[in-house]
């Protein structure tokens, strides 16, 4: 039986040495083209790495972000207290 499929490795005779070989060059090519999926899929995984990275960095920015609006509050509260503290006839009791 003859096979004219482009990787079949009954393209020879039964008994060829160069069937067998054939045979191996089909295997080998699809190993190849499973390795090239393969390195595709860790491509897009990088690439989700790298977004998921990204969004982190951005939440790490609005943390920030947050903290310098708490620390802007904190600052407008200790400002006030002192206001209140100067306006009080008890200022100077206090200070002693």
């Amino acid at each position: 039986m003859l096979c004219k499929r482009r990787w079949c490795g009954w393209a020879f005779s039964p008994g060829d040495k160069s069937a067998q070989s054939f045979a191996f060059y089909g295997r080998h090519a699809q190993q190849q083209q499973q390795q090239q999926q393969q390195q595709q899929q860790q491509q897009q995984q990088q690439q989700q790495q790298q977004q998921q990275q990204q969004q982190q960095q951005q939440q790490q920015q609005q943390q920030q972000q947050q903290q310098q609006q708490q620390q802007q509050q904190q600052q407008q509260q200790q400002q006030q207290q002192q206001q209140i503290v100067e306006e009080s006839p008890f200022a100077a009791a206090l200070a002693v």
